[in-house]
């Protein structure tokens, strides 16, 4: 059986620091899920 779950973050209006750490967490989330 294959757990799954759900991430909600909101970054918008938080800056260009907040996107690419949302972009870096996108990508370590799709890693350990592959």
């Amino acid at each position: 059986m294959k757990n799954r779950g759900i991430v909600l973050v909101d970054v918008s209006g938080k800056g260009v620091s907040a996107a690419l750490y949302m972009a870096r967490l996108m990508s370590d989330i799709r890693h350990v899920t592959d």
